[in-house]
């Protein structure tokens, strides 16, 4: 019975994040679903990683708060989660004052925008047989294929930033 308990309460706390979709539909969906959209730079991140200070830095979408210091919610049990301070991306909504970003969207670190799912970068399998190709030779391929993934994160991550600055919205 307690493991009962255990599994259903651990499933109420954790979220199941599709698959993403392209890239361009999940943008189009984050800005139509977020009523703040916001670049931060997260300088305090609590100890049980459940609240982030946040000063704001730039306001695409919703209230001109820059330069304003605010507390959001983490996202403990659901993607993204704000593990390292710097600057963000955030989209998100602010009810009654507080900031809550959306699960499994596209909020990322500026720096490591690798990190958020849409970029995760998953390595081609290798061949069936691989005692015929050399080890380094596809440490080196996976090598290069992670770099041109988080060349493709940053790259996306600068058009998007640039589409929402001639959008801004209020």
């Amino acid at each position: 019975a307690l493991a009962l308990f255990l599994s259903i309460t651990f499933q109420g706390l954790a979220c199941n994040c599709m698959p993403p979709e392209k890239l361009n539909v999940a943008q189009k969906r984050e800005i139509e679903n977020s009523n703040l959209i916001i670049i931060g730079n997260v300088i305090k991140i609590s100890k049980d990683k459940h609240n982030l200070t946040v000063v704001i830095k730039e306001v695409f979408k919703g209230e001109n708060l820059s330069n304003d210091t605010i507390v959001i919610k983490n996202n403990y049990y659901c993607e993204p989660f704000v593990n390292t301070t710097g600057e963000w991306l955030f989209y998100g909504n602010l009810i009654e004052n507080e900031f809550i970003y959306n699960e499994c969207g596209l909020s990322r670190s500026l720096r490591f925008p690798e990190q958020n799912s849409y970029f995760t970068y998953t390595p081609t399998p290798p061949p069936p047989n691989r005692e015929r190709i050399n080890e380094i030779a596809l440490e080196t391929k996976i090598e290069t294929e992670k770099c041109k993934a988080i060349k493709y994160a940053h790259k996306k991550l600068d058009e998007e930033i640039r589409n929402l600055r001639s959008l801004r919205m209020k």
